[in-house]
């Protein structure tokens, strides 16, 4: 009977002990699982400021007042420099008069050349590495240049005057119109030994000047 009752001790006592056991380890995957949630929590409310922040440096780098204005001046330039080069590349490059081969030279739109011949809507054309250029406008030749004289049709005199600059103020517009009129020869002389000289011949304005 003793034995009996230390046998039934003895079982009580092992299960007993695996009821604690399993009571203290069953917790440890729960643990884990709030420790995994954390966790994904502290990931996710990381990951949101970043987002914002990211977007509000996009916000901050836009160009706001005259600064956006100057960029899109800069914008204009660019698309009308684009356009520009466009028209010049839509026209002939290189024509030949009386045998010589003329080169287009509409590139510099500072150039003086290109200013005058754009008053009148023609092109420049000259000799590489020369002094002699011709106006061209819708195919026609309508001017022949040279260093100090020049040969065009009457109808482009605007085009003498804005070429000649420094003889504007001197009366050469004016001047022009006397001779388109009365078929007079005018000359006029200026200190340093400044002149022009204008004169119609065979239906062209001719210009010698200095």
């Amino acid at each position: 009977m003793k034995n009996k009752l230390s046998a039934f001790l003895l079982s009580l006592l092992l299960i007993l002990s695996a009821g604690v056991f399993y009571y203290e380890c069953a917790p440890v995957p729960v643990e884990a699982k709030e420790q995994q949630e954390n966790v994904s929590s502290e990931v996710e409310l990381d990951e949101e400021p970043q987002v914002e922040t990211i977007k509000e440096e996009a916000k901050e780098e836009q160009p706001v007042g005259p600064e956006k204005d100057e960029q899109q001046s800069r914008e204009k330039q660019e698309d009308s420099k684009q356009g520009q080069n466009s028209e010049s590349n839509d026209k002939e490059q290189t024509l030949t008069i009386y045998g010589e081969t003329y080169h287009l030279m509409m590139d510099d739109p500072n150039a003086k050349s290109v200013k005058a011949a754009q008053s009148i809507g023609a092109d420049f054309y000259a000799i590489p590495q020369s002094d002699v250029a011709a106006l061209v406008k819708d195919g026609e030749v309508i001017a022949n240049m040279s260093v100090g004289t020049m040969r065009i049709l009457p109808e482009y005199k605007e085009f003498v005057s804005n070429y000649i600059q420094h003889h504007k103020e001197r009366g050469i517009g004016e001047n022009i119109e006397l001779v388109l009129n009365t078929g007079a020869k005018v000359h006029a002389e200026f200190e340093n030994y400044s002149y022009y000289l204008l004169s119609l011949e065979d239906g062209y304005l001719i210009v010698h000047y200095d």
